[in-house]
């Protein structure tokens, strides 16, 4: 099964996050982004993976994304955030 915004949502609800339209990312030199759920929805919607990912599965999917070919700097650098924030 392809990841959808349904998917993500209750994968993020049922580990405790609280999602929004927007979710605000804390970039560590005081800037935000701004659109990192769709940002986040754009990159899982490539991930090919069942029902029962959990945020743990999900953040091992983001780091192996990371590594791969074609990806910008700014994209691993906004990866890497999304991975930062799903972490405990």
């Amino acid at each position: 099964m392809i990841f959808d915004e349904s998917a993500l949502v209750e994968i993020l609800c049922k580990e405790g996050e609280k999602v929004k339209e927007s979710v605000e990312f804390n970039t560590g030199d005081g800037g935000r982004i701004n659109n990192s759920l769709e940002f986040m929805l754009k990159i899982c919607s490539a991930i090919q993976k069942n029902n029962n990912v959990n945020l743990n599965q999900l953040r091992e999917l983001l780091n192996g994304l990371i590594g791969k070919n074609g990806i910008l700097p700014n994209e691993r650098k906004k990866i890497q955030r999304i991975i930062d924030f799903l972490s405990p």
